[in-house]
């Protein structure tokens, strides 16, 4: 049997080992189906989404430090 990524991560959770809000297995949980439909069609790009809500939240989009939302052309 093998073991895929999915497994380790409901064992992880299960042992407490991940925080929910940090572990991928729940990152859909309240999508509703037809946004999922959307991203697996590829009408909605995931990794544009993610970068805009980085940048909403005034992260750098590689390490994730604070910088403000001056940064990268945003403001308050």
């Amino acid at each position: 049997m093998k073991i895929t990524q999915e497994d380790k991560l409901k064992a992880a959770a299960w042992l407490g080992l991940i925080p929910d809000g940090e572990n991928p297995l729940f990152i859909f949980i309240q999508t509703h189906k037809h946004l999922l439909i959307d991203i697996i069609s590829g009408k909605i790009d995931n990794v544009e989404m993610a970068r805009a809500e980085m940048k909403n939240r005034g992260l750098d989009l590689t390490t994730g430090k604070w910088m403000g939302w001056k940064h990268e052309g945003l403001s308050c």
